[in-house]
């Protein structure tokens, strides 16, 4: 896992300099995606940690620092989100580095209470954000369903007449 973390954290640095700020979030989702892959990999579960605790403490060690390393990505995007990362780990921010080594957070670490880092988003409030964050894409949206509703109601009042020979 570390090899394809710092591929795609070089790449992540090169897309942030070039200031292609989607491209360098979509970075850190692939990074994040590594983790994911990794914790599946090595099945860590209750079984893990009582067969193999020493495996399931490096497992364990790796995704925390791992968490730590996305944190200082995920900084630039979103400061508050990072904070709470780095709080709940009860770890310093970490610059963002040239280079991962999965160090930061050492054997024996405390981390803190677990929060959530994003509230919950209710489906009635979906039509008020897009209203307000929604943007051009928004504005889109809603002008097709306005030729839409034209559409259907100048269908309704026009009628066809079929001739027959």
């Amino acid at each position: 896992m570390e090899k394809e973390v710092n591929s795609l954290l070089t790449d992540y640095t090169d897309k942030l300099e070039a200031v292609k700020i989607r491209a360098a979030l979509a970075t850190v989702l692939s990074i994040s995606q590594q983790g994911n892959l990794f914790l599946q990999s090595n099945n860590l579960d209750k079984k893990l940690a009582s067969n193999n605790p020493l495996k399931c403490a490096a497992v364990i060690g790796l995704a925390v620092n791992l968490i730590h390393l996305l944190a200082s990505l995920l900084s630039p995007f979103m400061p508050e989100t990072a904070d709470s990362i780095n709080a709940q780990l009860r770890a310093e921010a970490l610059p963002i580095p040239d280079h991962w080594d999965p160090n930061s957070i050492k054997p024996g670490h405390e981390i803190g209470k677990a929060a959530l880092l994003f509230s919950i988003l209710k489906l009635e409030k979906a039509p008020e954000w897009r209203g307000l964050f929604g943007g051009q894409e928004a504005q889109k949206v809603k002008g097709e369903g306005a030729a839409r509703k034209s559409a259907k109601k100048a269908a309704k009042g026009v009628k066809v007449r079929v001739e027959s020979n």
